[in-house]
Order: C-alpha cells, then structure tokens, then sequence
C-alpha cells in the first residue's frame, strides 16, 4: 500500500482539529473461531436471511463466506483462484450487485499471476447465493500494471446503481510512469460502470452523466468519475447521503482523505496532501478534508461509515486508522468543508481494511496471516435496529434524508404547500405537517420514517431522525 514510502520524522497536522488521545472504543474479535489470512475486505452480502459476510483474503485468492448458526460463527470457501502475491497484490475488492438476490451477479478485483495485471471480473453465484457457479467470468477491465503496488482494488455500487472501482497510478515512486494527471489512463482514477446496459462491445456500458462523456479530447477515458490519486487502497459510500470517502495513500510526508465528487481532480502529483508536490498547483485541484503527516502514520487505511444509533456521537463519523501506527480516527465533516478529527483508540494488530455492514458495526481486517477480524466496540457505536441501506433496497426510496428534533425539516419536502406524512417502518403514522418549514417537536422519536409528500408522483423517502 505504500511500502516504498519512507518514515519522517514531525508533527502531526490536521485540517480542521486536534486529536484527543484518550481510548473511546475497544475491539472485539468479530467471529470467534474463525481466523482470516490477510482479509483485505469484510463485505456484506445482500440478499441472504441469514446475515452472512463475504472476507476476501488477500493472498490465497480466496472469498470465505461467514456465517453464524446455531451460535457458531463459520467459514466456507465461496470461491479461490490463483493470484499474485508480490507485494499490494491479490484478490483485492468485491462487490454485489443490488439485485444480488436474483440475478446472482458479483464482482471481484484481482491480480493474475503470470503478468502485471489489474483485472475486475464479473462473476456468477449459485442458487445458494454462497458459492460460485464455476462458470467463466466475464472481464470488465484488464490493465497492464507497470508494478505491483498502487493497486486501489476497492469496489462498490453507489446509490445510483453503477459500479465503482478505483486503481492507484501504478506503483513505483513519484508518479514515475506518469499517470497522476493524465485523463488518457484509466490509472490514478475512479471508474463508474454501467454493468446492466453494456455497449461497444465491452461488457459494460458508459452511464451517459460521466463527466468525461461529451469531452472532445477523444482518448479521454470516458469510465472515468475523479482522478488524481495516488493509491486509494480502500474506500466507502455513507449509505444515508451517498458521499463517497477516499483513503488515498500518501507519497513521503502526507496522508489524505478525500470526499469525492463528480469530475473532481484530487491533484497527485502536483499536490500530496492539501501541500504542493511536483509542480504548480491550481483552483480545480480539490485538497483533502483531512491529512496528517508521518507522526500519525505512514498509510492511511479507510473507511467505514457508522449509522447505527441516530442519538450515538459517532453518527455519521467515517473511521480510519493507519497500517503503521494503528491509530484509530473517527471524521466528521464540519461547517468549514473540512474534517473534525477524534483520535478513539489503537488497534491490537496491523489493519488492511475498514468495513461497515448494514446495520453499522464496524469490522477491521489485519494484514497477517490467522488472525481475527475484529469489529470496532463502544456503547456508541451499538448497530441500528433497521437498515438504511437495506430499507432503502427494498422500498426503492427517491433518496435518504436526515432531520434533528427541534429543527426544520428540509425544505424540498414543502414547495407547493405540500402535506408531509411521517410513517414509521411499521406502517403507523407519526405526524402529518404543514406550511412552510415546520419544526420537528423535541419530544419527536429518533429514528427511521418513511415520507410521503400528498399530492405529489414522487417516490417516498426515507427519514433519519435524530
């Protein structure tokens, strides 16, 4: 991940706030008796009655499905190819489609041996939904990788359907094979894929809003999403309001995390970190909402999102630590654009990955091999009663919304003097508003409610409330 980068020596900087140092959370061993060989991704799988994970380990290639039944955590073999081992290689990513349930479609992001390559695949399960079906995959992306580190490998589908994959700038040192800013390669970017229309013989299609689309530079990569990144090893949809944050792995003095947007430029090389680099950096170059220097670590390790509790103070904090120092840091965005930063803990072994579930537990993966997999434990990060990605899968919500008591509820929700109905998930309603902005009451109970908006064809949404 960022084995090349050598440790300096100085103070830690953060963005936006100090650090406390003070433990607030614990870490338990996430599936007792089970232990994992470089487990590089804790994924839940959808779909499935029994809350069922799929952990990809690194080196051996492999996905094991776990399980708990009758009380006992187990382990199976879903699939295992052969992969790279050298250095950031291996079995990297793996996402589900949303309709994982019935179409059985999922993805993988691996190396091969044999040559230096970066492939996503698409592949099938069977009608257990827990084991492949052996069939061929199907290549989505093959790139020749110039070396073995700097491989991204995360992948994921954002709340608009697509997929998602992000690829490092192909290794080496210093942008060496250029990569950084060049729109020419798929290298130093995120991909957005459309995997349900395929097109010009590939077999995925381009979504027709990618910035790229229309740029009359044709050897633009039109798959691309934002670019400039160094190494953005692991990343995370917040599955309430859909940003999507980047651990980018820094070069000699900087780790980053990055809040990414549509066509976005995050400026490796010419920047590291919100710090100029290699070069002259300019206004479309967007700068962290957080880094820290070597003191706090030498590779940034993300991202895990918790939505559980809405009263909990972590409620929307994105947590990372550090394969270095072990630190464990909860961000949550702030009024500035930046990062407020909380130093909560240090874990007991050298993290790979940060993983959230559904419900919002918050799973780290460890870069050795038989070891746990531990979860993230505190009373204010207990998980969620109901869903909010799951409830928002099945109901086919327009979207997902938060609201405090005592606030105004937000104001999309009333042009036209529109009624708002507030339902709770089983169905009773909650409270009925009017006019212009009504207050939620103080006394109002937190949680999930469905809103339906009289008079109007749009889809219900989903509130959170807090």
């Amino acid at each position: 991940m960022n084995s090349l980068n050598a440790k300096i020596n100085g103070c830690l900087i953060l963005l936006s706030a100090c650090i406390g140092s003070h433990a607030q959370v614990t870490f338990k061993d996430a599936f007792p008796g089970l232990k994992f060989d470089r487990a590089v991704s804790i994924t839940e799988m959808p779909g499935i009655s029994v809350k069922t994970y799929a952990v990809l380990e690194q080196h051996a290639g492999m996905i094991s499905i776990v399980q708990q039944k009758a009380g006992v955590w187990t382990k199976q073999t879903m699939y295992q190819r052969t992969v790279s081992t050298e250095n950031e290689m291996g079995i990297l990513g793996i996402a589900f489609h949303p309709d994982y349930k019935n179409n059985h479609r999922y993805f993988i992001y691996y190396n091969p041996t044999g040559a230096l390559k970066d492939v996503i695949e698409e592949r099938e399960a069977d009608s257990s939904l827990i084991k492949d079906a052996g069939k061929v995959g199907k290549p989505l992306i093959s790139l020749d990788d110039p070396a073995t580190n700097h491989n991204g490998g995360s992948l994921g589908f954002g709340p608009d359907g697509f997929l998602y994959a992000a690829v490092g700038d192909g290794g080496g040192q210093d942008n060496q094979f250029g990569n950084g800013q060049n729109r020419h390669a798929l290298f130093a970017k995120m991909m957005r894929l459309d995997v349900d229309h395929p097109a010009n013989g590939k077999n995925y299609g381009i979504p027709t809003d990618n910035p790229f689309v229309s740029d009359p530079d044709t050897a633009v990569k039109r798959e691309i999403w934002a670019w400039g990144f160094r190494n953005p090893w692991r990343w995370t949809f917040d599955p309430l309001n859909g940003d999507l944050w980047v651990a980018d792995v820094g070069q000699g003095t900087t780790e980053e995390v990055d809040i990414v947007a549509k066509g976005a430029n995050y400026g490796w090389p010419i920047m590291e970190g919100p710090n100029e680099y290699k070069g002259t950096k300019d206004a479309s170059m967007i700068p962290p909402v957080f880094s820290y220097t070597r003191s706090g670590g030498n590779c940034v390790i993300g991202a895990a999102i918790y939505r559980g509790n809405p009263l909990s103070k972590f409620y929307g904090n994105m947590f990372v630590t550090d394969e270095s120092t072990w630190f464990v840091t909860a961000l949550k965005k702030n009024g500035t654009g930046l990062a407020t930063a909380t130093r909560v803990g240090t874990l007991p072994a050298k993290p790979t990955t940060m993983n959230h579930d559904f419900e919002g537990r918050i799973f780290v993966g460890i870069e050795d091999d038989a070891k746990p997999v531990y979860q993230l434990d505190s009373p204010d990060l207990t998980p969620s009663a109901v869903s909010v990605f799951e409830e928002g899968v099945k109901r086919n919500f327009a979207r997902t919304r938060l609201a405090a008591r005592g606030s105004a509820l937000p104001a999309a929700y009333f042009t036209g003097n529109a009624t708002v109905h507030l339902v709770d998930m089983n169905g009773a309603s909650a409270a009925t508003l009017t006019g212009r902005n009504p207050v939620l009451r103080e006394d109002f109970k937190p949680g999930l409610y469905v809103v339906r908006i009289s008079g109007s064809r749009t889809k219900p949404e989903l509130l959170v409330v807090r």
